[in-house]
């Protein structure tokens, strides 16, 4: 038993006076008045206590419940004592980080589903995303590359030359693609032999009172003998309602 005097302390809870021996300062005890755990301190020095002593004195993590005071771990989400549930710190830089790149991905993704599909394929070429090589324009060069092949064919086949030129075999109408409106049909070449060259269609859009509101188009570079060529046109004006079609269409053998 310790020959060290007693000194007098006061519970942090209660306020009961505690007697202990001085060499337990520091230390944890229960108070014999409301039974909770307190740091034994001098009277004079009670209120001083805090919780990087008491991290120190114990060896371990603790903080102060923010409700009755009990020390707990540090990591705890519920104090033992009073069962007070720590608020959990949510990251909200790291959310609005994550929001704002999902919105960028979405609005990207809008933008080229929005786009004319030959625009959208060429950005898809240029990215690596198509099976599909990128071929150039260049319209001399199509047109003798064409022509022998065209011609080859027609002198291992013996046909007969058919002229032919470019027609609808689908009436041009409006249709919704992918959410987008367009003006969308079919055109043929009807020649077993030409190759018809940079192919357009072109509309006048209209209001509802019959009021031009502008041009638009679809392009080909080519059109195979007899192959069939589905157009879309994009339609950006939202007052459009009805169109004219521009004649002929467009091409050059």
């Amino acid at each position: 038993m310790s020959d060290s005097p007693n000194i007098n302390g006061r519970c942090t809870h209660c306020k009961a006076v505690i007697a202990f021996p001085a060499e337990a300062v520091g230390e944890l005890a229960d108070c014999p008045g409301c039974g909770r755990a307190v740091v034994l301190q001098p009277e004079d020095s009670a209120r001083s206590v805090r919780m990087p002593e008491l991290k120190q004195s114990a060896g371990v993590n603790t903080i102060a419940c923010p409700k009755c005071r009990e020390p707990m771990d540090e990591g705890s989400q519920v104090c033992v004592e009073c069962g007070f549930l720590m608020p959990r710190v949510i990251p909200w830089v790291r959310i609005g980080a994550i929001t704002l790149i999902l919105l960028q991905v979405l609005y990207i993704g809008v933008r080229v589903s929005g786009m004319d599909p030959r625009v959208r394929n060429e950005l898809r070429a240029a990215l690596g995303m198509s099976h599909e090589k990128y071929k150039p324009t260049d319209i001399a060069t199509l047109k003798s590359e064409k022509s022998s092949s065209s011609t080859e064919k027609g002198e291992k086949g013996n046909e007969p030359y058919i002229p032919g030129r470019l027609e609808f075999v689908r009436q041009p109408a409006f249709d919704l693609v992918e959410g987008q409106k367009y003006i969308v049909g079919m055109v043929k070449n009807t020649s077993n032999r030409d190759v018809f060259y940079e192919v357009r269609v072109k509309f006048m859009l209209q209001n509802q009172a019959r009021v031009g509101l502008g041009e638009i188009q679809d392009y080909k570079d080519w059109i195979e003998p007899g192959e069939t060529w589905g157009f879309r046109a994009l339609v950006l004006d939202p007052d459009a309602v009805a169109y004219e079609f521009i004649t002929p269409i467009l091409g050059e053998r």
